[in-house]
């Protein structure tokens, strides 16, 4: 009877998960796609927080330790104090300092933490399919997807933090 039981809860969670990936499909590959045509790195705030996180990097590829976490928690913050540059330092480490990856990569993070959070939250009320759709539709919007538009800038990891905090408040 247990045995039957654990089968049924992998088989939905399978489910689930395939559901997930299928509502993220289309965000993230037409954001991909955006984001290998654009050439143009980040301005104005947003190149604070990638001098700070490869300050760090470059404290950390020197191996100076010390310096590291000086860097890391200490110094070269700028006018306004957010740790958003902790989400760049992990991609600047994965491309060896390459701005525009960094850029990529935590454009890309921020709207995959979204859509996933989007599904969550509309799995509550919906059925997995409607659920899809819908996370679909909503994940190439601006607000979504497109908040990326500031490139960079600290303010594209609020959405998926705030609709992250829903979901758990929820549950």
């Amino acid at each position: 009877m247990k045995i039957k039981t654990d089968c049924w809860v992998r088989l939905k969670f399978s489910r689930e998960l395939f559901y997930c990936l299928l509502s993220l499909l289309f965000p993230l590959s037409t954001q991909f796609i955006w984001l290998l045509h654009n050439t143009q790195l980040p301005r104005a705030d947003a190149v604070e927080q990638l001098a700070t996180s490869y300050h760090i990097f470059a404290a950390f590829k020197a191996h100076h330790w010390g310096n590291f976490f000086s860097e890391l928690y200490m110094r070269h913050y700028q006018w306004r104090p957010t740790g958003f540059y902790l989400l760049e330092f992990p991609f600047q480490i994965l491309s060896g300092g390459d701005m525009m990856f960094t850029t990529r990569g935590v454009t890309l993070l921020c709207t995959l933490v979204s859509c996933i959070y989007l599904y969550l939250l509309l799995r509550i009320w919906l059925a997995p399919l409607l659920s899809v759709l819908a996370t679909t539709l909503l994940g190439v919007m601006p607000s979504v997807a497109w908040s990326s538009t500031f490139l960079a800038f600290s303010e594209i990891a609020f959405l998926p933090a705030i609709l992250a905090a829903i979901y758990h408040l929820i549950r």
